[in-house]
C-alpha cells in the first residue's frame, strides 16, 4: 500500500516534565499502547514535544476522503486519544 493511500497519524507527546533518561521509556510506552504496527492502512509518527506536557493526535491525510471515511478516521482518533491518555496516566502511576 502506498503512503498516499494510508491514514497518517502524528502523535505529539508532551514530555516537558520528564528527565532525559525517562523520555525514551515514556515514548516507547505510548507507542506500545497506541501503536498500529499490524495495521498496514495506518502510518504513524511519534514526536516528543519538550516544550509542553500537552499530548495530541492529528490525522494528516494527503488525500481527500469521503465523509464516511472521515467519520471512521475521526472515530479512530478519539479512541486513540483515549488510549494515549490512559497510557500516560498508567505511566505516571509507576
Amino acid at each position: 500500500m502506498k503512503l498516499k493511500d494510508k491514514i497518517i497519524l502524528v502523535h505529539y507527546i508532551g514530555v516537558a516534565d520528564l528527565s532525559d533518561a525517562h523520555i525514551r521509556e515514556y515514548v516507547n510506552e505510548i507507542i506500545k499502547n497506541v501503536g498500529h504496527e499490524d495495521d498496514e492502512s495506518v502510518e504513524e509518527f511519534f514526536v516528543p514535544i519538550v516544550e509542553s506536557r500537552d499530548t495530541r493526535i492529528e490525522c494528516i491525510n494527503p488525500v481527500v476522503v469521503s465523509e464516511e471515511k472521515y467519520a471512521e478516521v475521526e472515530k479512530r482518533l478519539v479512541e486513540l486519544q483515549e488510549k494515549m491518555t490512559e497510557a500516560i496516566e498508567n505511566f505516571s502511576k509507576k
